[in-house]
This record gives C-alpha cells, structure tokens and sequence, in this order.
C-alpha cells in the first residue's frame, strides 16, 4: 500500500493537503476496520467513494443517494456504480455533469449518451439524472432508455449568472 501512495501521490495522513491537490481526504472513521488494500490508482480513488456510499447508506435522514460519476474517468463508470450500488439500498441518482453544466466531464453529446446508455445498461440506476442542454433528440432518448431499464428520467438544467425568471 505504501509503494502504491509514493507511486500514485495518494495522500494517507490526517494532515490535509495543500489546495487545489486533486486527492480526497478521509475522515479517520470512514474505515473502522481499517484502511482497505489498493493497488492501483483507481482503487485508492474509490476509498472516498466507498466511504461515502457507507455514509450515505448509513444516514437516516437521506432516502436517496446521488452518485455523481463525472470527477472520475469514464472507464470507471461502471465499477464506481457497481461499488455503490453494492453499498447502497436506497434508491440511487446516477449523474454525470458534462463542463458545461458545471461538473468535470468533458464529454461531447454522443459520448454522453453513450455513457449513460451503458450505465443504464447495468442496472442499479434507479434515476438518471440528464441534462436539459443535451439537446431535445438526446435528451428523449436518454429518458426512454432510462424508462425502459426501470428508471425515473430527471432532467437538470443549471445557470450560474442567476436564477431564471419563472
């Protein structure tokens, strides 16, 4: 595990690190058992993100779970959701926020479809949250996809000079 934190700069102390480090701090009883093994980069980047699924499991207060996938790769996609899905009873918002909306994901509109039509393809989505600016065309699909694997379709819009008149 060590070499792995040398390696890959994941930060393992309870000293938080400089800002913006790009790293995830855990609190220490995100783990009570202990820090789980990692190998890789994506699995020390899914130590948060098991925390989290744990926590949110956890809370009486949530009766929904959103998992935003968008600040991760989009080939860990599926096992972010596999992960959290295993965690998580409640009914699960799955999110990917494109730049455009505000998030980390720099997808074009066919590869966003493509990312949400395979999670959906995997199931454990019980709501897909899509973004209104996708386009109507995409937009309609990604609903009736999201319908037809036994999801809600919520659709998002965000505009960040304001609120919009109503």
């Amino acid at each position: 595990m060590a070499a792995a934190a040398k390696e890959y700069g994941v930060p393992l102390s309870s000293e938080a690190p400089p800002l913006p480090a790009g790293c995830a701090v855990l609190r220490g009883d995100a783990f009570p058992g202990g820090l789980p093994p990692y190998e890789t980069l994506a699995e020390a980047w899914a130590l948060p993100l098991a925390a989290q699924a744990a926590a949110a499991a956890a809370a009486p207060e949530a009766d929904l779970v959103e998992l935003r996938l968008d600040p991760l790769p989009v080939p860990d996609y599926a096992a972010a959701l596999d992960l959290v899905r295993r965690a998580v009873a409640k009914p699960l918002i799955v999110t990917v926020r494109t730049a455009g909306e505000g998030g980390r994901a720099a997808l074009d509109p066919a590869a966003y479809g493509a990312a949400l039509t395979g999670l959906l393809a995997r199931g454990g989505v019980d709501a897909l949250d899509i973004e209104w600016r996708a386009g109507t065309a995409l937009a309609a699909r990604l609903r009736d996809a999201a319908h037809a694997a036994g999801a809600a379709a919520l659709f998002s819009e965000h505009h960040f000079e304001g609120t919009p008149p109503v």
